[in-house]
């Protein structure tokens, strides 16, 4: 059940129109202010994914008050994120399912250099802590940890001056994950606190992504394309050790 709103990252995508007029006008879900100026990611739809056969293409709708997200819509999942703030950072997410009682949340703690240093995740009153150790601005540590206190798992994160992930390193198995990136600009880098949510999640950052290598040498390789302001507007992604099948994603604006 780990499609939740940071699934939506898992950057795959092909060229599309811009026309938003397939965009659902749902009053429970519409902005309490009007959009800002400037560009905010609208719509995200993922074909062919690798959870296609549970869910079909996925489908995410963001919804705004001013910068700031109220929530998104998974629509294959009839899930809503709902988005609470502290000041500009976002302090938790809670995930509603239309169709069943399950309940998860996320909580993101922060230190005085507003830096997330733990995320405290509930499923259905099972709790997963993940920990980050600030080696410097570039280099964190990641321990996971599951609600008995046993000790999973840890990682180490290397950032580019930019914020993106250029490498992520399994300390325990060594497995190592290396991206190259096409541009410098996210998608979602116009929204008030979500991108150092994003940082603190290894498939978050596979916006604007040229190839991603997995410790096995396996290779997803990314063709993107942007509209005239530099922002990505499709992608699509094929992986040389699986069957080459294309993956694909679009954005709305």
């Amino acid at each position: 059940m780990k499609k939740l709103v940071f699934a939506l990252l898992l950057v795959l995508g092909y060229a599309c129109s811009q026309d938003n007029s397939d965009l659902p006008n749902d009053p429970n879900h519409e902005p309490s202010n009007p959009l800002p100026e400037g560009k905010l990611l609208k719509k995200l739809i993922i074909e062919d994914s690798d959870n296609a056969q549970y869910y079909g293409d996925e489908s995410y709708i963001f919804y705004y008050s001013g910068n700031k997200l109220d929530s998104i819509v998974e629509e294959h999942i009839d899930a809503v994120a709902h988005f609470n703030y502290s000041g500009n950072k976002i302090e938790k997410i809670f995930y509603k399912y239309s169709s069943s009682n399950v309940e998860f949340s996320r909580e993101y703690l922060y230190d005085e250099y507003d830096r997330i240093v733990a995320i405290k995740e509930n499923w259905n009153g099972v709790r997963n802590d993940r920990v980050f150790f600030y080696k410097s601005d570039l280099l964190i540590e990641m321990e996971i940890i599951k609600s008995s206190g046993f000790y999973v798992e840890k990682h180490q994160i290397t950032f580019d001056s930019y914020g993106n992930i250029i490498s992520l390193i399994g300390m325990d198995t060594g497995n190592t994950k290396t991206y190259h990136y096409e541009k410098n600009v996210s998608p979602y880098s116009r929204i008030t606190g979500f991108v150092e949510v994003f940082k603190s999640f290894d498939k978050n950052h596979n916006h604007n992504i040229l190839s991603r290598i997995e410790h096995s040498n396996e290779v997803d390789e990314y063709t993107n394309t942007f509209d005239e302001d530099g922002d990505i507007i499709s992608s699509t992604i094929i992986n040389s050790g699986k069957d080459n099948t294309p993956k694909y994603s679009y954005y709305y604006y």
